[in-house]
């Protein structure tokens, strides 16, 4: 078992500067019984007696505040604000936009605008369940192309399904403009198709919990834009009741419309992981999500390192070449879920 400044040490290099995750971490610790106080005369709860071991071992300088040593990467750098000569850690949540914009700008042919980020990010929240119980993760949104500002979503009465749902277009499966040019007061430039494997991915989700809905997305010619929304919102509605949520693992687009990969290689893991751990993970963390699934192969070799992922749970993308491969992780997936119940 390890000593007590043994098991903080473990967990400052690894978390460092993020002092709220260290004592959450070394509490997690006690109460598992890798750690153990030789007393406890004041009756000290782990999250207190964490955090004064930690601030103990700043104060006397067993633990090191600067990252000496270390290299940030590329990506990280372009995050730090300019007084700074250390990676800052967790970033704060209410400048993401801001900063994913300056990073698209960089690495992007086109870049993305706080505007259309903000889009995405409406959207997203507006299916968010009140506890993830299972999180999907899947790569990134598709990049904001020339005009997409200027496009609105013309949809009905956010009152009659229950959920305030945004105006601005974005090329995300959660707006449910994206494809649909009948509700879009423009209709958008370049590859307008929308992404129908992942409809037909998350209504066979949606199928699992409630029998009436069916599994496949109606498609456009044997169906009309009414009978599409109801659809679309009836699988969105299942998923948001029943703690599921799609997310991507890069708040910041690596491809583009018609499938043009933006970023790969060694830029590509830097982006995907750093996001992941820093943005996404930290917002759904506190729910304690039962299964976490990612959806594509190439996300998932960059994830699986990653304490909360699990290698079994990895599954390839809808748009798989290997159609067999695909299924068969689909099934994996289904079968974990709980049996339908409607």
């Amino acid at each position: 078992m390890n000593s007590q400044r043994d098991k903080m040490k473990e967990l400052w290099e690894k978390y460092k500067p993020d002092k709220k995750r260290v004592i959450k971490e070394y509490a997690a610790c006690e109460k598992e019984g890798k750690v153990n106080r030789l007393s406890n005369e004041f009756e000290k709860t782990p999250e207190q007696y964490a955090k004064e071991l930690l601030n103990d071992g700043l104060r006397k300088e067993w633990l090191k505040e600067n990252i000496n040593g270390y290299t940030p990467t590329r990506f990280e750098k372009s995050f730090m604000p300019e007084s700074s000569h250390l990676f800052a850690g967790v970033l704060s949540r209410d400048n993401w936009i801001e900063w994913s914009a300056k990073i698209s700008g960089e690495i992007n042919t086109i870049k993305e605008s706080p505007e259309y980020l903000e889009a995405v990010h409406a959207w997203r929240n507006a299916w968010r369940p009140n506890r993830v119980r299972i999180l999907l993760v899947a790569e990134s949104h598709v990049a904001e192309e020339k005009g997409d500002l200027k496009v609105q979503v013309l949809l009905p009465d956010s009152e009659r399904i229950g959920v305030h749902l945004p105006n601005n277009f974005c090329r995300l499966v959660y707006c449910l403009g994206y494809g649909e040019n009948e509700v879009c007061s423009k209709k958008p430039a370049k590859n307008f198709v929308g992404t129908w494997q992942y409809w037909d991915l998350i209504g066979t989700i949606a199928a699992r919990i409630n029998r009436s809905i069916s599994p496949k997305m109606p498609r456009k010619i044997n169906s009309n834009i009414q009978e599409r929304l109801e659809w679309k919102i009836s699988v969105l509605t299942e998923l948001k009741n029943a703690g599921i949520w799609l997310v991507d693992a890069s708040v910041i687009a690596v491809y583009k419309s018609g499938g043009k990969r933006l970023i790969s290689g060694k830029l590509y893991q830097e982006i995907v992981k750093y996001s992941f751990e820093k943005f996404v993970w930290p917002n759904v963390e506190k729910d304690e999500p039962e299964q976490i699934w990612v959806i594509g192969i190439g996300v998932g070799k960059v994830l699986k390192s990653l304490p909360m992922i699990q290698e079994s749970q990895i599954i390839s993308q809808p748009q798989d070449r290997d159609v067999n491969r695909y299924k068969l992780g689909l099934d994996k997936l289904i079968n974990s879920l709980p049996p339908k119940v409607k």
